[in-house]
């Protein structure tokens, strides 16, 4: 958990990570319950040695249904630079991810799935559903 003065804790109480089922849009999936704290981002880091060939990092994002939430920001960083990134509200369901994961192939690298509170955490109930790895077979 990183809070907005920019200090690090492990997670506590309802803040971090925790592998559940959630529903998005009625759909219920497994899923990685990331709660960010206020004005702060929860983080969930994997260390992978990824093999020399295409891969992608497939998974989808949502606010779980009855979040009375403001909006949150999803990020993907690799070695703590952001690959991908976007603002969710609440209501809108399950939403695709896709990042290109084919420039680190070979390498080790820090894979961090983020969630922002981007102000106000009231309701920020963000998942990130089956994150998984799969070979990238189109350029």
């Amino acid at each position: 958990v990183v809070f907005s003065d920019g200090l690090e804790a492990p997670s506590f109480s309802f803040h971090g990570g925790a592998v559940t089922e959630a529903a998005c849009g009625r759909q219920v999936r497994r899923a990685l319950a990331l709660h960010p704290p206020q004005a702060g981002r929860s983080l969930a880091d994997f260390r992978l040695t990824l093999p020399d060939s295409p891969l992608k990092l497939v998974t989808a994002m949502g606010l779980r249904d009855g979040a009375k939430s403001n909006g949150a920001g999803f990020r993907v960083e690799v070695n703590g630079r952001e690959v991908f990134g976007q603002s969710v509200r609440a209501g809108g369901g399950w939403q695709p991810v896709e990042v290109n994961l084919s420039a680190w192939r070979g390498q080790s690298v820090l894979l961090t799935l983020v969630t922002d509170a981007e102000g106000d955490f009231n309701f920020d109930w963000c998942a990130w559903a089956e994150p998984k790895l799969v070979a990238r077979t189109s350029p």
